[in-house]
């Protein structure tokens, strides 16, 4: 094979692997759903305690998901689980809630759910 013949072979190799990297980390970043904590919902208390919502007007319960694409994904345990209860923190808030008492928070492969109950405690 002659130098020419094997340089462009390179190269368009080389083209088409860039292809592919670009298409597979499109396609793996689009699997991602983080939640953000909107600025309103950051006076939303967190608590884990019953006594902390003793006096407190439960709102009913919310749901918080994070999917991080694929386990492993960006130190994924603690990301995760943060970002789902900034979605519970979310949902709360639309609700009218200025606490969340969290219930459960479960990780699993890709992400992790959180169930927690919205009060209106008036603090």
């Amino acid at each position: 094979m002659e130098k020419i013949e094997l340089d462009l072979l390179l190269k368009k190799w080389s083209l088409n692997m860039k292809i592919h990297i670009v298409f597979i980390s499109l396609l793996l970043t689009s699997c991602v759903t983080i939640p953000e904590l909107k600025s309103e919902a950051n006076n939303v208390k967190v608590v884990s305690t019953d006594r902390a919502v003793i006096s407190c007007q439960s709102l009913g319960l919310v749901y918080g998901y994070s999917d991080n694409g694929f386990e492993g994904y960006a130190g994924a345990a603690g990301i995760s689980q943060r970002h789902s209860v900034y979605d519970a923190q979310n949902k709360a808030y639309d609700l009218g809630a200025d606490t969340i008492l969290i219930i459960n928070t479960n990780p699993r492969i890709g992400g992790t759910d959180t169930a927690a109950e919205a009060f209106k405690c008036n603090f």
